[in-house]
């Protein structure tokens, strides 16, 4: 897990800061990345989010940045994530997560999305850990 990191909102909506996090997971064999996708809703909405504007503040906002090196789309899912690539609250603990599992190719991809995107909203670690 990264640590835990304040960020800029993006987008238009006048609102709070957001915290942030990356969080790699082992996933089990035979778990498709739709059966992933219901189990961050479920968690979504036990934690009672509600989707009222995009973009706008949220309780909480789960992501399925990667599957492993799966590329997978549907209507409901997309992997890689559609704008992992344009979000540098995104690609900072992401690198962070990979670098902790020392996953090379994730590094190396990750570093230069960050070099190559043009979001220039500020990202900050604020603490090592969440307690949950």
């Amino acid at each position: 897990m990264s640590k835990v990191y304040e960020t800029q909102p993006v987008g238009e909506v006048v609102q709070d800061d957001f915290y942030n996090i990356a969080i790699s997971l082992t996933v089990p064999d035979g778990v498709a990345p739709t059966t992933l996708l219901a189990q961050t809703q479920q968690i979504e909405k036990e934690m009672k989010r509600v989707k009222t504007i995009h973009w706008g503040p949220r309780t909480i906002d789960l992501d399925i940045l990667r599957f492993g090196d799966v590329t997978y789309q549907t209507e409901a899912l997309t992997i890689p994530h559609i704008e992992m690539a344009n979000r540098r609250f995104v690609l900072q603990p992401l690198l962070e997560a990979a670098q902790m599992i020392r996953d090379s190719l994730v590094i190396k991809q990750t570093e230069q999305l960050l070099e190559e995107t043009s979001d220039q909203n500020w990202v900050r670690p604020i603490a090592d850990t969440i307690q949950y």
